[in-house]
């Protein structure tokens, strides 16, 4: 029986011999197959800590339907970086110009890029019917009539008979110094819109300037009527009455409250309201001044911008020093100018000589600077 088992034995030794070298291979693959892993983790952790935008490697493509559904949806901040990321030669396709365009309708934040956009789209024979009545109004407000007028001779006849045409040729005669034409235009204008609420306060805003009182006390009870509804029309009744001079302090309370409860109100007509309320009540000014400091010192810096300046126009300095820290105001070409100027008017010829020392990098220019020295040594 031993001679039989011997083969038995040897196959053993070798099976168990040939184990390790297969453990071995195994471990091998094993080992490149972690190694992978590892790369393409750290490339991913690498993309991450990069802020790689995986959208780059869609096209330009992805990113002009990116911005298309962000302008759709008025999200300005991102359809602004959508458009940023438009790279090379999809720049000058109509598709990304129109995009442009549209935010730059809905932004209103620049009427010379609007125009030039649009003049391209134009020449590229993509421009749209309504894209004439922006591309005119654009050329208007970049102070080019002339560019305005061509524009205007173009619109298509679907949209020149418009309420918008109707306003913007009156616009153009204007610009192009035919004010005669401009407002038989305008008076046209009102008469054939004259249903309409945006015609109806303009109407009522040009009677106030008549020959004749008892125009003026119509247009007036009109306007004070406008400004019911809560609506853009509604808003501009309530600025054109807050220009008003010798408002009395019944009407300026009753604006001032209309204003405070008006949605589509910004933070300009709050303070020019205000500032009709502190005329009318001068001994309640330092509570009115506080109640709009609190009502307002917490907003975006736009609105603290806003805030801050409305301040200067009342010449409230020592507020603005107080509410917004130094390095700040002494470091804005808008705010420093109103501090500086506001020490001179208090007669505070210390504080403004240490405001301006020499040592100081200030943001206004060395003439202006050395002229404010000038009148503290003097004093």
């Amino acid at each position: 029986m031993q001679p039989q088992e011997k083969p038995k034995v040897e196959n053993q030794d070798k099976s168990s011999k040939a184990s390790p070298r297969k453990r071995n291979k195994l471990t091998t693959f094993a080992r490149v197959s972690w190694a992978m892993v590892a790369l393409i983790l750290l490339g991913i952790a690498l993309l991450v800590i990069l802020k790689f935008d995986i959208g780059r490697l869609r096209g330009a493509a992805h990113y002009v339907e990116k911005g298309r559904a962000a302008v759709d949806a008025k999200d300005w901040t991102t359809a602004l970086s959508a458009i940023q990321k438009v790279e090379g030669e999809a720049r000058t396709k109509p598709e990304f110009l129109q995009l442009v365009a549209d935010f730059l309708k809905g932004t209103r934040a620049d009427p010379v890029t609007l125009a030039t956009t649009l003049t391209q789209l134009d020449t590229m024979g993509q421009l749209r019917g309504e894209d004439f009545l922006w591309l005119c109004r654009a050329s208007l407000a970049a102070g080019n009539a002339k560019a305005a007028r061509v524009t205007l001779d173009r619109i298509p006849e679907k949209w020149r008979g418009g309420m918008e045409a109707a306003e913007l040729r009156v616009a153009v005669l204007r610009a192009e110094g035919r004010t005669g034409e401009a407002d038989t235009a305008e008076q046209q204008m009102l008469e054939r819109f004259a249903n309409h609420p945006k015609m109806a306060v303009l109407k009522a805003m040009r009677e106030l300037n008549s020959p004749f009182p008892e125009v003026q006390t119509a247009a007036l009870e009109r306007l004070w009527e406008f400004t019911a509804p809560q609506d853009e029309y509604g808003l501009r009744a309530l600025r054109v009455l807050a220009r008003r001079p010798n408002l009395s302090t019944a009407e300026v309370e009753r604006l001032k409250v209309l204003i405070d409860l008006h949605p589509l109100a910004t933070p300009d007509d709050f303070f020019n309201a205000t500032s009709l309320i502190l005329k009318a009540h001068p001994d309640q000014r330092e509570s009115i001044l506080n109640a709009a400091v609190a009502r307002h010192k917490d907003t975006t810096p736009e609105g603290l911008q806003q805030l801050t300046g409305w301040l200067a126009r009342e010449k409230e300095y020592a507020r603005i020093t107080k509410m917004i820290p130094t390095e700040t105001w002494s470091n804005s070409r808008e705010l420093f100018p109103a501090v500086a100027q506001g020490l001179a008017q208090q007669q505070k010829w210390q504080e403004l000589m240490d405001l301006l020392k020499k040592d100081k990098k200030l943001p206004v220019s060395a003439t202006q600077a050395a002229g404010w020295r000038a009148l503290a040594a003097k004093n």
